[in-house]
């Protein structure tokens, strides 16, 4: 069969994984990213929008318009780390750790339980690095993460693996930011694998 397409490895990726780290949502100044850990499987991201497609009665189609664009995803951690927690829910949980003079000092407790409170909107960082230390990555803003995400599994004896959180989260366009450029950025060093 003849080549139709020359074969080329630019822009063609291999499965290898990525590293994942969350800041607060920083729209002016460098965000302080903590990494969230060991990941299973797969991170997903989709780009939505509400497209309008409007037929005018006698000059046809209108030109199409998006609105309401957004960013879904998710993720699963392997890493239940108390101050990833935190930061990833945004206000409802709340970390704290007992005292010297308690009876489990430095234990550490995640709590919640509030009748309303405003989630605090998060950013995402996803980066690749090969073995050129060329990176590319995927930068998320104002993000919170869906209702659901958070389980608190024991598995049993019997069960195989490790146990893991599985996160979903929405962004949606950042109006501190950049018109333009409020939603997420995606970059890639040149000849990066």
């Amino acid at each position: 069969m003849p080549v139709q397409t020359p074969m080329s490895s630019e822009n063609i990726y291999v499965a290898d994984g990525a590293s994942c780290k969350i800041a607060a949502n920083t729209p002016t100044g460098t965000p302080t990213y903590t990494d969230m850990g060991i990941t299973k499987g797969d991170a997903e991201f989709k780009i939505e929008w509400k497209a309008d497609k409007t037929l005018s009665g006698n000059a046809g189609y209108f030109p199409v318009t998006a609105k309401d664009l957004k960013i879904t995803g998710k993720f699963t951690l392997y890493t239940k780390d108390p101050d990833v927690m935190e930061i990833l829910a945004g206000g409802l949980l709340k970390k704290t750790t007992d005292d010297a003079a308690s009876t489990t000092p430095n234990r550490v407790h995640l709590k919640a339980g509030s009748t309303f409170f405003n989630l605090a909107p998060v950013e995402f960082c996803f980066e690749h690095k090969d073995t050129a230390n060329k990176i590319r990555g995927l930068k998320i803003f104002n993000a919170t993460v869906a209702s659901g995400s958070f389980g608190f599994t024991f598995l049993g004896a019997d069960s195989e693996g490790r146990e893991t959180i599985e996160v979903s989260f929405e962004a949606t366009p950042d109006g501190a930011r950049v018109d333009g450029e409020s939603l997420f950025d995606q970059y890639t060093d040149p000849g990066a694998q």
